[in-house]
């Protein structure tokens, strides 16, 4: 993943992998690399992969280093980028057609992986991919990450983290609602926007309903109507409008079935107990040793 031209991990790709349709890519790569190399080209011509493999319905070749990229086309993708060169491929032409190039080793800060599973509002739901944006203004830069799932049935929803914020589950809202300056029209009331800001897409994984806009800066607004959050990312072409509330942090990792993130939720609540403990403790030493000191006198 660090290296697509590392011949020596290709061919140990090639030899662990599990199909021939898996193997050939990991081979023409070698070869593409090292001409030279005899036991990758009788491998090759073993299976038949002279020429590079078709693609099935959810498992096509990345068209900049080889390498097998999976989708789900019956989730509705219509973007993937390949985990081993980090090249964006727009998939709605018929065809893998690279529209940007991401750093394949940038990950998310939290545990949550594209293909990760969780329930929510009792649906089963598939990670599909993964962004990190960067907003700014005059005096700073911060970042978030967001995840988009598509449910059982079909639902897109966004799950976002950002150290600032915690947790967000929001779904787009159809019809998209009229967005002002000063905020977002919605069939209950008007969410007050809070704040906006430029922001631009500085890493993806996995794949995406949508294309992504990462050759634009986009207007990110922040909108807030009681215990909802909405966020409203415009574009010269189009406006996307999503909302919906704040998790817990216990309840989020109990949907994703994390049971190491629980234990470790759960010590770090006993290592605070403990340590207010000892504070407690040492004050009430503290106010003996005060009152001995006084009686003294």
């Amino acid at each position: 993943a660090s290296d697509g031209a590392n011949e020596e991990a290709l061919l140990w790709r090639a030899r662990v992998s599990e199909t021939d349709a898996e193997r050939a890519p990991f081979l023409q790569r070698a070869l593409a690399v090292n001409p030279e190399n005899r036991w990758a080209a009788d491998q090759l011509a073993a299976i038949g992969g002279g020429a590079a493999p078709q693609p099935t319905s959810d498992t096509l070749q990345c068209p900049s280093c080889g390498g097998s990229v999976e989708v789900h086309p019956e989730r509705g993708a219509k973007a993937a980028v390949c985990t081993y060169c980090g090249s964006v491929l727009e998939l709605t032409s018929g065809q893998a057609d690279i529209i940007g190039q991401m750093d394949p080793k940038v990950g998310p800060d939290q545990p949550i992986r594209p293909g990760d599973e969780a329930v929510f509002e009792g649906e089963n739901h598939l990670v599909m991919g993964w962004m990190r944006y960067e907003g700014w203004d005059d005096e700073d830069r911060w970042r978030w990450d967001e995840w988009q799932l598509v449910s059982d049935s079909g639902t897109p929803r966004y799950l976002s983290w950002s150290g600032d914020e915690g947790w967000t589950l929001q779904t787009p809202i159809r019809p998209t609602p009229k967005v002002t300056r000063t905020g977002i029209k919605l069939e209950k009331g008007r969410a007050t926007i809070k704040e906006t800001s430029p922001a631009r897409i500085k890493a993806m994984q996995g794949e995406f309903t949508f294309r992504p806009q990462i050759d634009q800066t986009l207007r990110v607004m922040e909108a807030q109507r009681g215990n909802q959050h909405y966020s409203a990312e415009l574009t010269a072409d189009e406006i996307e409008v999503v909302g919906g509330p704040r998790i817990v942090e216990r309840e989020l990792w109990e949907a994703f079935g994390r049971e190491d993130k629980l234990r470790e939720m759960d010590e770090r609540t006993e290592k605070r107990r403990r340590r207010r403990k000892s504070l407690r403790r040492a004050a009430l030493l503290c106010f003996a040793a005060a009152a001995l000191y006084f009686l003294g006198i």
